[in-house]
């Protein structure tokens, strides 16, 4: 019981960091600090409603072309 309280709490500060709530990630997990990425933007209602669902959502991309000094990939 007390693993599902701590991912249930887990996904819920995961959600309201997505949401501009939090400025840190509360797992800890890589340089999260100021919110998602800017590729993540887009994303950012879909993923906070899937942690809300109770599902943990962790480093999230969008799979489309884009650019990386200048040169394209996915």
């Amino acid at each position: 019981m007390a693993a599902l309280t701590a991912l249930t709490a887990l996904t819920a500060l995961t959600a309201r960091w997505l949401n501009g709530h939090m400025l840190w990630h509360p797992s800890g997990y890589g340089a999260h600090g100021g919110g998602p990425d800017p590729e993540t933007l887009p994303l950012v209602e879909v993923l906070a409603a899937a942690n809300l669902a109770g599902i943990l959502t962790k480093a999230s991309r969008p799979g489309e072309l884009a650019e990386c000094h200048g040169r394209p990939w996915r």
